[in-house]
């Protein structure tokens, strides 16, 4: 199995679990139990093993384009910067956040204010790395898509749909639109998870493409 496919793969894997880690993630609607913390922990970790799974793929996309290019260079730069981003919401609501939920279920009704208002705050600081790494992540498509132009087996199709949906988030975004609670974020990853797994495809295929014409040369 070529590199290619690998990293094809990791791409995919990585793009379905990050919606399915949101699908199964928990609300405020949901309420405060030891259930929905429980679950809090596990869906961030899963999602942190889901974005190794795109990195690792996407570092793939970016020796498939060039490294040396600048395009492909600033893409992964502000993919590093998402991944900055997004440590610290997943460190909150995997540990912190949990944590503030089991004192305020065993609390007395005055310390319970002083948690909730805890929990308010740890909500915006999730907030605020959530919007960075949209932002951020939005960025890297942009400046993919636009390596992908010319560049086989990547179409023009793909780069304008990359190009679409970063436009989308950041408008979204930036004009108040796409607020970042469960179903908003969850739709972001849905759409940048589209573009990753169409990207994907076509590194797998043309993978094989190019397996198939080492064995008739053969």
């Amino acid at each position: 199995m070529k590199s290619g496919k690998i990293y094809g793969i990791a791409l995919i894997l990585g793009s379905v679990g990050s919606v399915l880690m949101m699908a199964f993630h928990p609300t405020l609607r949901d309420g405060i139990n030891e259930h929905n913390s429980t679950m809090m922990l596990i869906v961030h970790l899963f999602g942190m093993i889901n974005f190794g799974l795109s990195t690792f793929g996407l570092v793939g996309l970016s020796r498939r384009l060039g490294t040396q290019r600048a395009l492909v260079t600033a893409a992964m730069i502000a993919y590093a910067f998402a991944g900055i981003a997004v440590i610290t919401p997943v460190a909150v609501s995997a540990f912190i956040f949990p944590a503030l939920e089991r004192e305020y279920m065993s609390a007395d009704s005055s310390a319970q204010v002083l948690i909730s208002h805890s929990m308010m705050f740890s909500f915006q600081i999730i907030q605020a790395f959530a919007k960075i790494y949209v932002l951020c992540i939005a960025a890297a498509i942009v400046f993919w898509s636009f390596a992908m132009l010319r560049n086989y087996p990547f179409s023009k199709w793909l780069a304008t749909a990359g190009l679409s949906i970063a436009a989308a988030l950041w408008i979204g975004l930036l004009g108040g639109h796409l607020k970042l609670d469960v179903h908003g974020f969850g739709a972001a990853m849905l759409a940048t998870g589209i573009w990753s797994v169409w990207t994907a495809v076509l590194m797998i295929t043309s993978s094989a493409s190019n397996n198939s014409e080492a064995s008739a040369l053969a």
